[in-house]
């Protein structure tokens, strides 16, 4: 089936499902079949088909629920069926960024050949134009992480993705999955704790270790065990992406990490800035956001206005994107009628109309006190600041010298005075 566009099939009805597949696949698509909004929602995130065809009534998520949480995430085109057809019913369905509604089994030859069309289209977009959709941002730096991620993904080679808390790691490690043509291979999340050797990691599969630098001793020991048997015998190679808010070479050197498993990592590893290095991708970041969010929400014709755009731009957001999605996820709840304004950002940013900066200098002011109080805790201790706080050190000396605890000319080693 190799080339072939891919749709997932989803409906409760097994002779309707079969019945369906046998015309979708005489039309030259390959097909994945899910028995209920449930299931299909599952093989949504780990088949990426290119079309997805599906019931409207369905127990446990129905298809309006499946087309809501695909919208939140996706662009993938969307087609319903449904055996009682209402105006109500197709307006929502429409509303909610469906591409097309058909009655079954009455249209069902026009769905088939609209279905073909609309896969072939999907499958045929280009590579950089999925990718720019999945790490947005026309910043140098951003540019260069999808630089990276086209060399990385069809290699067979562990891969780090180094950022801060909420930069958007997963969804660094979720492209270079996706785009290195394992959309048949699911990617298992492992975390500190539940990461231990398991029978079936034995036979290979594709795995995110998730702040890797908090593994256990033993879990980094295995990891880097697996790591150089693969060496040994390609084939059974793990598929292993990971993610660290820390520099793993400078805490290998501190003793704190091993250091074979930070060698093998570093040598393929993706440097994800900080939002606020990159604000220029907010013009393009968060309408991308926006239309995502606005979709999950059945609110797909939100937008934000050039006011609130300039205003998103000039905050400094320390929880980088994933305070950005938060704040834009309000936006979009409380903007009814459809635009974004300046007022409103300032109302939900808790800013008054007179003081556009009052929050970000509420924000240093209490970000200083925070650090005061942690240097005086750590006795200066740099890196144990930053595993306080969930920050590279990087990070941490860089807030030091911005609120003036730490000379700029200094490397940051040592006792820092507050």
């Amino acid at each position: 089936m190799a080339g072939e566009a891919k749709v997932l099939l989803v409906d409760d009805r097994a002779e309707a499902r079969a019945l369906v597949a046998g015309d979708l696949c005489l039309a030259g698509l390959a097909v994945v079949e899910a028995r209920d909004g449930l299931e299909a929602w599952n093989r949504f995130r780990t088949e990426a088909p290119d079309l997805v065809v599906s019931d409207l009534r369905m127990p446990r998520a129905d298809g309006i629920e499946l087309l809501r949480r695909i919208r939140g995430i996706s662009s993938v085109p969307v087609i319903l069926l449904t055996a009682y057809a209402d105006v109500a019913t197709a307006v929502e369905v429409m509303k909610g960024g469906a591409q097309e509604f058909f009655t079954f089994p009455e249209d069902l030859e026009r769905m088939i050949a609209r279905a073909r069309e609309l896969a072939c289209a999907s499958a045929s977009r280009p590579e950089d134009e999925r990718l720019a959709q999945l790490i947005a941002g026309r910043s140098l730096a951003m540019r260069r992480v999808r630089e990276r991620i086209r060399a990385l993904a069809g290699l067979r080679v562990p891969v780090l993705v180094r950022g801060e808390p909420g930069s958007g790691r997963d969804q660094v490690a979720r492209a270079i999955h996706s785009c290195g043509g394992s959309g048949d291979e699911p990617l298992l999340t492992l975390r500190a704790g539940g990461a231990a050797p398991a029978p079936r990691i034995a036979a290979g599969g594709a795995y995110y270790l998730d702040e890797i630098s908090r593994f256990s001793a033993t879990e980094q020991a295995h990891w880097f065990e697996r790591l150089r048997g693969a060496d040994a015998e390609a084939a059974g190679a793990p598929r292993m992406l990971a993610c660290s808010c820390e520099d793993l070479t400078e805490r290998a050197r501190e003793g704190a990490f091993h250091p074979g498993l930070a060698e093998k990592l570093q040598r393929f590893a993706i440097l994800l800035p900080p939002l606020r290095e990159r604000l220029e991708d907010i013009a393009q970041l968060a309408p991308l956001l926006v239309a995502r969010i606005g979709a999950g929400m059945g609110r797909p014709a939100v937008q934000l206005d050039r006011g609130a755009l300039a205003l998103l731009r000039e905050q400094q957001w320390p929880g980088n994107v994933r305070e950005l999605t938060s704040v834009l996820e309000r936006l979009v709840a409380f903007s009814p009628h459809g635009t974004i304004t300046r007022e409103r950002v300032r109302e939900v940013l808790g800013e008054s109309p007179d003081s556009v900066d009052s929050l970000r200098l509420r924000r240093e002011h209490q970000q200083r006190e925070e650090l005061v109080a942690l240097l005086a805790a750590c006795r200066g201790n740099l890196a144990e600041v930053a595993r306080r706080q969930g920050l590279s050190r990087g990070a941490v000396i860089y807030r030091a010298q911005k609120h003036g605890l730490l000379p700029k000319s200094r490397s940051g080693r040592g006792p820092c005075s507050a």
